[in-house]
């Protein structure tokens, strides 16, 4: 398992990673931060992208901010 630091951008014009910082990785998600659709997006965008299951990938911290733990089962 992996913990890596994320910093959401919502209502982006497309997923994706922009930055990747030495404490933090910088993603811009299309999703609005309303009823848990950014969560949800960004979770399906980053188990895309790493070839992962959606299940591999958790948020442990951070559900309703910009700041967040996430965890991936590689």
């Amino acid at each position: 398992m992996s913990v890596y630091k994320i910093k959401v951008i919502t209502r982006a014009k497309k997923n994706e990673i922009v930055e990747r910082g030495p404490d933090f990785i910088k993603v811009k998600i299309k999703a609005a931060p309303e009823k848990g659709k950014a969560n949800q997006e960004l979770i399906r965008f980053l188990a895309e992208e790493l070839g992962v299951s959606r299940d591999a990938v958790q948020i442990l911290t951070g559900h309703s901010g910009r700041r967040k733990t996430i965890s991936i089962n590689i």
